[in-house]
């Protein structure tokens, strides 16, 4: 009977590693998936300012002198 509280003990410390395994996995999981998140954001409100700063150096259209077309 004495190796009984060996095995145990051998058997909590390998579920503490892997409960301790998997904790640490699914943190770093959260962490990219953050860090994911702050990168798209990032990408879109660069592209949204592109986007804009390139609509303010196209000429606006404006009517012709007749009043029919765009010049």
């Amino acid at each position: 009977m004495s190796g009984l509280p060996e095995v145990l003990t051998l058997a909590l410390l390998v579920a503490g590693t892997l409960e301790y395994a998997i904790m640490a996995r699914h943190r770093e999981e959260r962490r990219h998936a953050v860090r994911l998140d702050e990168l798209t954001a990032n990408l879109g409100h660069e592209a949204l300012m592109r986007m804009r700063l390139l609509e303010r150096s196209r000429p606006t259209r404006t009517w012709s002198a007749f009043g029919s077309r765009f010049r």
